[in-house]
């Protein structure tokens, strides 16, 4: 998984995210798994709740 985090221009977000997941079976589920894990993460730790996810 690679994950950048980037301040934004947009007032109505706080931070721009873009993720994406190497995977060999599109179809394992693991990209959304990594997604629900880092939302999650995110909003906890980092107390962000306005991301622009970028995909």
């Amino acid at each position: 998984m690679c994950l950048y985090l980037f301040p934004t221009s947009q007032p109505e977000h706080e931070a721009d995210l873009i993720f994406w997941v190497r995977t060999d079976d599109p179809a394992s589920g693991l990209k959304n798994h990594l997604g629900e894990a880092l939302d999650s993460w995110l909003s906890t730790t980092w107390a962000f709740t306005r991301l622009h996810v970028r995909k």
